[in-house]
Parts: structure tokens; sequence; C-alpha cells
């Protein structure tokens, strides 16, 4: 007898903390999961983007319904703002994940597609982006993008019902009563990157070699905007010019991939130095990394330049 209301007893305790535990993070939402109403000393910032970069995104797409986006790795994840996107394309969002390459691209596009009113995306190309797609943080948004009904609930229960989701919403509102910084903004754009060194002097020609399955990616991406009717711009992004990459593979590179984008009628842009005044000393934040005010140039040319021929800038 006196085992059996011992064991009423823990069922009862632990059944009411995991509710009362489930309740508190999907009122504080530190993913963004649930979409839920923000209170300025609680939740009004949320501080797990660099962790949780692929949960957060994903979910706010679904919940804000962007009709522009902006795709890419850490490169268009720092360089390129969606309020500047806003200038000629409704409701932006920057869609791009640290570390990410095409193949990741290419699955967040078509989540995105299915999910929210897609019009316009920027595509920012690199060659490092082409290397085939390993790790931890290309399963989880596989899985997110391709599984089924079971897989979302497993992936919300994850980080609603565990000790870690709980911390991260602890960390949250603790955060917010600070008034600490957050890494990124409600539209996706990577706001408080923190930047490695500029090469002070020319580095080695660095060789990368680009994965077949990478160029399938991209050649899903340019089938399915042309099916979809989307305005897809594409472009190079730009390096410092002490960085380099070696000649015979970015030229195979090159010619590979616009192959691919003009097969479907697509262009590649790449600009030049002057055009997007590289030679200010103050336009990289590292060696891969141009500063929004490059992307500013960047967009404008996209979507405005070969009107007017010139670029807008904004400082940050």
């Amino acid at each position: 007898m006196w085992a059996t209301r011992y064991i009423r007893f823990f069922l009862v305790f632990f059944s009411a903390f995991f509710l009362l535990e489930s309740f508190f993070v999907a009122l504080v939402d530190p993913y963004n999961i649930f979409g839920s109403a923000k209170f300025d000393l609680m939740n009004q910032k949320k501080y797990k983007y660099e962790t949780h970069e692929r949960i957060n995104k994903i979910y706010m797409l679904q919940h804000l319904q962007p009709e522009s986006l902006i795709l890419g790795s850490s490169v268009t994840d720092v360089g390129l703002k969606p309020e500047t996107l806003s200038r000629w394309a409704e409701k932006p969002f920057n869609l791009s994940f640290a570390g990410g390459g095409i193949q990741e691209a290419q699955l967040a596009f078509q989540f995105a597609v299915e999910n929210a009113p897609v019009r316009t995306v920027v595509l920012g190309l690199e060659l490092f982006n082409f290397k085939a797609a390993t790790g931890s943080h290309f399963l989880q948004l596989e899985q997110r993008v391709n599984g089924n009904n079971w897989s979302t609930v497993k992936d919300i229960f994850r980080h609603t019902v565990s000790i870690d989701a709980l911390y991260d919403a602890i960390y949250t509102v603790y955060a917010n009563v600070r008034r600490t910084p957050t890494t990124h903004d409600d539209t996706g754009w990577y706001a408080g990157y923190v930047p490695g060194a500029v090469p002070d002097a020319p580095l080695e020609p660095l060789g990368v070699e680009a994965a077949e399955a990478a160029y399938t990616a991209f050649d899903q991406i340019c089938r399915l905007a042309r099916e979809r009717g989307i305005d897809l711009q594409l472009f190079i992004s730009p390096l410092h010019s002490n960085f380099a990459l070696k000649k015979q593979g970015l030229e195979a590179w090159l010619a590979r991939v616009n192959a691919i984008a003009g097969r479907y009628g697509y262009r590649i842009r790449r600009f030049t130095d002057a055009q997007l005044q590289l030679r200010n000393g103050n336009a990289f934040f590292d060696a891969t990394h141009f500063r929004p005010a490059v992307g500013d140039r960047i967009l404008h040319a996209l979507f405005a330049g070969a009107q007017d021929g010139s670029t807008g800038t904004s400082e940050r």
C-alpha cells in the first residue's frame, strides 16, 4: 500500500513538473518554434541562434511567411540585410545558415516554397559551399525538411520537454532582463557576427574540390525556381583581395555553375572590385565575409544597378 502511494506521488510530481516545464518553455519560446507572443524583459529577443540557427529559422519562416529570401552561408548571413532587400522585394527574410553549403540551401529553399509565398530569392554562391554536405547540421535540416509528421513531433518534443530546453528558456529570460545583445535580429540577419582577421598579405591560393551532389543541389534550386516562377538572383560572393582560390578549380566551378544556371534562363552576376568599391579598407570583416555596406551594393546592383548603373550603400 505504501509503495503504491509512493509511486503515485512520484508519477504525479514528475507529470506536473514536465507539464509546467513544457508550458514555460513554450511561453518563452527560445527557439521560435511556437511563435509565442513576445514580452519585454522576458522573451523579446532570442539568444540561441548560433547553436540552433537551423531550428530557429525554419520555424520563423513558417510563422513570418516571407515573400523574399536570402540564401547561402555565413557570408550572406552576415553580409546581406533583409532591411536593404525590402527596397525591391516584399517581406524579406534571411534564411542563410552559418557553415551551410549549397545542399542545405537547396533543402531550405525546397521547404520555403512549400510553406511560404516565396516570390524572390537572392542566393550567394561560393566554391567553399560546393563541398559535400556532412555533419549533424545537414542531417538535422534534412530530417526537418524531408521527415514525416512523426519527425516533426519528435523535433518539437526534443526542444520543449528537456532539461536543455528549460535551461535555454531560463537563459532567454535572464538575457532579456539584462538587455544582453543578441546575434540575430527578427529578419534572420546575423547582426552580431564576431569577425576573424583581415589578411594583411597575400595568402597561398586554396584548392577546393566541388562535389557532384552539390552541383545536383544547385540544379534543383534553379529548376524549382523556374517551375514556380520565382525571381532568382544569383551572384558570386566576393573575397578579400589577399585571399585566393586555385585558378584551375575556380574556373572549372564557374563554368559548371554558369552552365547550370543558364540552362534554366538565370544569370550569375560576378562583380568587379570597382563596382563594389572593395578597395575600401573597411570592406571586409575577414578574408571571406564582406560587410553589410558591400552587401547593400550587391543588392542594389542586382535589382536596381541595371537601371541606373549605380550602387547604393549603408554603413554599419
